[in-house]
């Protein structure tokens, strides 16, 4: 998404993302063109502390995957947590809450996999029984798998808190290994118009089809553009009284292209309800 949004936001082409968290691109200052429809990863720094001080959990360990994306998550996320702890060093019950490591695995390979969960195993010992997952979510369920399968460290007795595992992800498979797992994906949306959607896409097809969250905020991209689009022509102002319809037209149609002006009156937009439910 970073290298997409550079490339769009050097012609001034406007960009809605229905599924990237970087919590870089929410920089207005570097990328003016881009827009989203789904929360960045650090929002969710908010709600995890919510989770950790309610379960009063002392320490937090973090697992990423080792690319591009993960990393910065990892790094944000670790940042959002300290600062929230920082902000609140002592709580409530009387203890302090440490983002205790980050660690991560590298690739596909099962055996890489194994070896994390080893090097995990023995380095944190008794100290950390919280682990937070920044992964593909086929990645975070054969994680899960190999610690559930490892019965030489107790990994059953942890708690396990993941961001993009959703409820079509998890199968009757896969639940005996993920009972110890909180997801903060976005279930999926039960509004009106994603039932429509659903059914509309269904009738397309000529089958029925299972739709997941991600379907919802790709719909609600759409609609994000064509609601700014809108609001450009609604607001369009003419650049001069004897102003043609061949000209408004054509100066509607680049204002709606340009990437700056269209991401600035999304900002602007008042929340609406899209098929996500946001």
């Amino acid at each position: 998404a970073v290298v997409s949004t550079q490339s769009t936001g050097g012609f001034n082409v406007p960009m809605i993302s229905y599924a990237c968290t970087l919590d870089s691109l929410s920089d207005r200052n570097d990328y003016s063109t881009f827009a989203r429809t789904v929360p960045s990863v650090g929002s969710n720094a908010v709600p995890m502390m919510t989770i950790i001080k309610r379960m009063q959990w002392e320490r937090v360990g973090i697992i990423y995957r080792n690319i591009g994306l993960y990393e910065e998550a990892a790094a944000s996320l670790k940042k959002e947590l300290e600062a929230s702890l920082s902000n609140e060093p002592t709580m409530e019950f009387g203890f302090e809450v440490k983002c205790y490591k980050v660690w991560y695995f590298d690739d596909d390979d099962r055996d890489e996999k194994i070896a994390t969960a080893t090097d995990i195993r023995n380095e944190c010992k008794n100290e950390v029984r919280v682990f937070i997952i920044l992964a593909y979510d086929s990645d975070v369920i054969d994680f899960l798998r190999m610690a559930f399968e490892d019965s030489s460290y107790p990994y059953r007795e942890s708690a396990f808190i993941a961001l993009e595992v959703t409820q079509t992800t998890v199968t009757e498979d896969t639940k005996k290994y993920t009972r110890g797992l909180l997801s903060l994906s976005p279930r999926t949306p039960a509004s009106e118009m994603f039932t429509a959607l659903s059914r509309d896409v269904s009738i397309l097809v000529g089958e029925t089809v299972t739709l997941d969250v991600y379907s919802a905020t790709l719909f609600d991209s759409l609609l994000t553009y064509a609601y700014a689009a809108r609001s450009i022509i609604d607001n369009y102002t003419p650049t001069h009284s004897l102003e043609t319809t061949e000209e408004r037209e054509t100066n509607i149609y680049s204002k709606i292209k340009n990437g700056t002006l269209l991401a600035e009156m999304i900002a602007q937009l008042p929340t609406f309800s899209g098929a996500s439910g946001n």
